[in-house]
């Protein structure tokens, strides 16, 4: 009961992330629920646009033109495994800031090393500030 309570918690921090900021991320290492808690918070907002990184077709359709294909969404976009392709961030900031933006982003990805991590921090220019998570996966908001 007591793991359910928390992860409800969870699911309403990411959710309000979203309401409040283009941007949330999930970082945590492999296999700790990452996934798990964005198709929970999936169901509870609703209908997502879903890219996996992992898969060869979800890498293709952001390989050739990311920009046009994230542009035009509308509502939640998911992206799994986003460190397979740190150079979305440089995209998602002028989609971010443009005032027709349609669409907010929930970007999930693995930090099993340091260097990953810093590589993350460095891409989003932000070092994972301070919010709800457990010892296994943080939430955090990009911050404008």
């Amino acid at each position: 009961m007591q793991q359910t309570v928390a992860r409800l918690k969870l699911q309403d921090e990411v959710i309000f992330r979203l309401a409040e900021s283009p941007v949330v991320t999930l970082l945590g290492a492999r296999q700790v629920g990452k996934t798990t808690l964005a198709r929970q918070v999936q169901e509870r907002v609703g209908t997502a646009t879903v890219f996996d990184l992992e898969s060869p077709t979800g890498r293709a359709a952001l390989d050739r033109t990311p920009e046009l294909a994230l542009r035009d969404c509308e509502g939640l976009v998911v992206i799994y495994q986003v460190q397979r392709m740190l150079s979305l961030f440089e995209i998602l900031r002028p989609i971010c800031d443009d005032a027709k933006r349609r669409a907010n982003f929930l970007l999930l990805g693995s930090a099993s090393s340091g260097a990953r991590h810093r590589n993350w921090s460095a891409a989003s220019r932000s070092p994972w500030p301070g919010g709800p998570s457990s010892s296994r996966c943080r939430v955090s908001a990009l911050e404008r």
